[in-house]
């Protein structure tokens, strides 16, 4: 790994090419630099930059992750031809959501792997913010599950499953001699990471708190309001206003959310503490964001387009037998300016257009990336 992030930016070795005329690569006499060679179900091919009307090209992009991804191909370039041969590889690794990344230059016989279009999260960090209420010295115990729990103020902690987890968190108010203590479950969900269900609630005086609903509505959902040992299940919209609290105090008030399609219920607790007590209070906030390991994120993308333009796909496969990088060595200076390193592959795997399968065997190739 390097420290600097190793960029790639879109390089094109053009070899001028047609179907009357075969030249070889700009700067190279001989045979062909940019190749890629093995057996396609059990039949040897070979493609050639600079033969067989075949031309080397680089290309770099953003992938959904918005990881950078460059991209060999070596494609027919003459009227009327459609074969081509695609390998790409993500640029650097995301180590965790905190925005550092890590060079991923390739390394010698270092194998990869295949890649998902859209890579499914390894894990979910939680970023806790404590919004408790108290005076002078506080202590403050989390307790997030299995067995792990923090003293921090606000903690980090990285989940490695989706779900509902139940976290609680005890504020020991020392100079109050006073605790206070909320359960309050957190639902992990990559589909609403940020967009949770939750509810903010303001005294509008005389101890009547306004409650009101975030992220759901009543269309979607049914609410249903615990406090003082009361249920209120016919609220009006996302608005909601708890009856005067006559006792001043601090008072645990749960929201049910209840999905009226799939009746899924998502459970929100809050604190709430009347204008006398409020220095004796704990509640918290978090957010959310999706870890994708870095070893998850060193893969490889294979394409290949026939001559009927039908495109067959590795992503549909986890089952590369070998991909190996055999040798990385500098090249000429195709883009003023930029480093250009050609790159020797080995690897095997299947392809398939939905239906139909490709099996590419032993395929020996070579690319250029200028960057």
């Amino acid at each position: 790994m390097k420290n600097s992030i190793f960029k790639i930016f879109v390089a094109i070795i053009v070899i001028v090419s047609s179907c009357k005329v075969k030249q070889d690569p700009i700067g190279y006499i001989g045979n062909a630099e940019f190749y890629a060679s093995g057996t396609k179900n059990n039949n040897s091919f070979l493609f050639e930059a600079g033969n067989n009307n075949f031309v080397m090209q680089t290309d770099n992009s953003i992938d959904s992750l918005i990881v950078k991804t460059y991209t060999g191909t070596i494609k027919k370039n003459c009227t009327n031809c459609n074969e081509k041969l695609s390998i790409t590889f993500r640029n650097y690794e995301v180590g965790n959501s905190s925005n550092w990344v890590a060079d991923s230059l390739f390394k010698e016989f270092y194998f990869y792997n295949y890649f998902n279009e859209i890579l499914p999260p390894s894990g979910y960090k939680v970023v806790f913010t404590n919004k408790s209420i108290g005076l002078g010295k506080v202590e403050y115990k989390w307790d997030f599950g299995d067995g792990f729990g923090s003293l921090s103020e606000n903690p980090v902690f990285i989940f490695n499953s989706n779900g509902k987890k139940n976290i609680q968190l005890q504020a020991d108010f020392k100079d109050a001699n006073c605790k206070s203590l909320i359960s309050n479950p957190i639902y992990i969900n990559s589909n609403n990471l940020n967009n949770y269900i939750d509810y903010d609630y303001t005294n509008i005086g005389s101890n009547v708190f306004r409650c009101t609903v975030k992220n759901a509505d009543s269309s979607t959902h049914k609410f249903v309001w615990q406090y003082l040992n009361q249920t209120n299940s016919f609220p009006k919209g996302n608005t909601f206003e708890l009856p005067a609290i006559s006792i001043e105090g601090v008072y645990k008030v749960d929201l049910l959310a209840i999905n009226k399609t799939t009746n899924d219920t998502t459970i929100v607790s809050k604190n709430l503490a009347t204008s006398a007590n409020t220095y004796c209070s704990s509640n918290f906030e978090y957010s959310l964001s999706p870890i994708r390991d870095t070893l998850q994120l060193k893969k490889v993308l294979i394409e290949y387009v026939n001559e009927n333009g039908i495109n067959y796909t590795s992503k549909n496969f986890e089952q590369f037998t070998g991909f190996v990088i055999k040798e990385i060595e500098n090249y000429k200076d195709i883009v003023p300016g930029k480093k250009t390193i050609k790159v020797k592959i080995l690897f095997s795997c299947k392809l398939s257009d939905g239906v139909n399968i490709i099996d590419l065997k032993d395929i020996d190739a070579v690319f250029a990336f200028s960057y």
